[in-house]
This record gives structure tokens, sequence and C-alpha cells, in this order.
């Protein structure tokens, strides 16, 4: 049954704008529940490598981002110290430790001890009274999430995201830097997220790329569908469905679009 009013889905704004449009969401490859499991001690060995040839794959595609962002201009450098972060992560002795024995002493494969590992370190940074380190638990999750996609034999699939034939909003639960930086920006003119904060990576990347963006909308993404036409005001920090005739003719678009307005007239005989 379609809304008879409209619904208001409050957040936080990373970068100011207001704009009426297509959704066009996003994630779903993130989404997909990639469950871990045990494994029987002849298997570990097997597992150990498969870990290690993901986690060289996993820093080269860092290192690959931050190549072609070395020659971008000085507008490019808070992205890529974001990167850079996630390469030093990635790169860390004791990230590779603490997986490696998971799986040797726990039996775990190489997916569950990556998210056990990631658990761990997340969970004590969200403990963390500072705004500013609870928010770098993205950067641990990015690399958790690039990890498992590459241990998945997922490889990299953000294409879909660049030459888009429209103007849209993208609509995902998340956002990781690869996906915001290989996106076409010429189509996506505004963001809306279920997770972030003002000072996380999505909101850095929204600034500089100058994307209206609204994070923090909690559960928006599982409410709203592809092609649905939304309202996001970024001035306000909220994303509207099913807005007024009023707040589509304000911004340009044609009052034909889903309103509230337009689907009561439908409605009535």
């Amino acid at each position: 049954m379609i809304p008879s009013k409209r619904i208001v889905f409050p957040g936080i704004t990373a970068f100011p704008g207001k704009l009426y449009g297509k959704v066009l969401k996003t994630g779903k490859r993130r989404n997909t529940i990639l469950t871990g499991t045990y494994i029987h001690e002849s298997e570990k060995e097997e597992e150990i490598q498969k870990f290690s040839v993901a986690l060289e794959e996993s820093l080269q595609s860092l290192r690959i981002l931050i190549a072609s962002l070395e020659t971008s201009g000085p507008d490019q450098k808070e992205i890529q110290e974001i990167l850079e972060t996630q390469a030093v992560i990635c790169a860390d002795p004791s990230l590779a430790t603490s997986v490696r024995k998971r799986i040797t002493e726990f039996g775990e494969n190489a997916i569950l001890a990556v998210q056990n590992v990631t658990h761990e370190i997340t969970e004590k940074f969200k403990a963390m009274e500072n705004e500013f380190f609870r928010e770098r638990v993205d950067h641990f999750q990015d690399v958790s999430n690039r990890l498992i996609e590459f241990l998945a034999g997922k490889k990299e699939e953000d294409s879909f995201l660049s030459g888009l034939k429209e103007d849209l909003i993208l609509v995902a639960r998340e956002l990781t830097p690869s996906q915001m930086i290989l996106m076409d920006k010429t189509r996506i003119r505004g963001i809306a997220t279920d997770l972030g904060g003002k000072t996380g990576h999505m909101a850095i990347l929204a600034r500089n790329y100058g994307i209206p963006t609204v994070v923090g909308l909690k559960d928006f993404s599982t409410h709203v569908k592809d092609n649905e036409f939304i309202f996001l005001d970024a001035e306000l920090g909220n994303v509207v469905r099913f807005p007024t005739l009023e707040e589509v003719k304000y911004y340009g678009f044609s009052s034909s679009y889903p309103t509230e307005e337009n689907e009561t007239k439908k409605r009535k005989p």
C-alpha cells in the first residue's frame, strides 16, 4: 500500500544541499552474508595461505587507488589520507598475526577469523568516549570488508557506479572510500546512508566532492526502493519519502513524480 503521508527519516548532514531525485540503491554486494565456519586440522595451512593471498591483494588494491590520486591535486588529500590509513591497518603485522592465530588455535576459516578479529578491534574503539576514535571504526570495517571480498573471490565490483546514464541519489547502508572514489560523481547528485557520522570517511569524502549527503539514517535503506523518488534535505539533515508538491516544485522537478498529493489524488474515486 502506498503511504498516505509524508515520511521523514532523520539523519546527520555531512554536506549541505537539497534535491529531489531517483534512488539508486547499492551495497547489495556488500550486504550479502558471507558466513564464516570452522575447519579441520588438515585445512588450516591452506586457509592461512588463502588469507595471505587475500591480504596482499587487498593491500595492492589500496595502493593502486592511492597512486591514482597522487596526480589529482591537493583537493584529493583527505581522500588519499583515508586510503593510506587503511593501507597501514592492512599492512600491520598484528592484524595478520591475530587472524592466523584464530585459524590455527580455534579452527576458524579465514573469513570467520577476519570477522572475529575485526569485531574485537571495533568494539574497543566503540567503547572510547572520544567521537574521533569511535569514528575510526569505519576504517577497520572497510579493511575487513575488503579482505572478506577477496577471500570470497569477489574482487572489486564497483564499476556499476560508473558510467551512469541519469542523475541519481545513491542510497546505501554504508559506502566505502573505494566505492565513493570510483562512482560517477557527475551523475550521483546526492547520497543517503544508514551509517556514518560527522567525522567519518563518508562525511569527509562527501565534503570533498561537494555532494549533498545525509548519513546516520539508521535503517532508511531498508524502507526505500530502487527507482523511487525521494527528497534529500541535507540542510536539515533528513530524507523524505512522498514529499509535498511544494517541495518538489521548488526544486524544479515535474509534479508527475510521486508525491503525497499525487498519490492521494490517485486514490480518490
